[in-house]
């Protein structure tokens, strides 16, 4: 009992050491958006993921698993449980630079065709 209040606690602290690095480099960067990445090799398909973090990972079929690679940010604390709760620890939390919008160039150059 006490050994798995321990890990519990290591779990919570690495969520919030990670959210902490996160904020702090948002801050650096400018505007990011959170970015998964899960090794498919190494997904035993456990669905620790799906219970932790369902409108982002599922199933498709018996065993495969599908996501969003870029779920919004209300879904932080769910994809990060998820993380953590993966057994064989197949998913990767990052950050990605948020798409600017395309400007088009070519209304202003007068149509671009030379």
């Amino acid at each position: 009992m006490v050994v798995r209040w321990i890990s519990n606690i290591d779990l919570l602290a690495s969520v919030l050491l990670i959210h902490l690095v996160d904020i702090f480099k948002q801050g650096e960067e400018g505007s990011t958006r959170m970015k998964i990445v899960v090794d498919l090799n190494r997904c035993q398909s456990y669905g620790q993921c799906v219970f932790a973090a369902p409108n982002v990972f599922r199933f498709h079929g018996e065993e495969s698993l599908e996501f969003d690679y870029a779920p919004d940010d209300q879904q932080r604390i769910q994809v990060e449980r998820a993380a953590a709760a993966c057994p064989v620890q197949a998913i990767s939390i990052g950050r990605t630079p948020e798409a600017k919008e395309p400007t088009d160039h070519s209304a202003a150059s007068g149509g671009g065709a030379c």
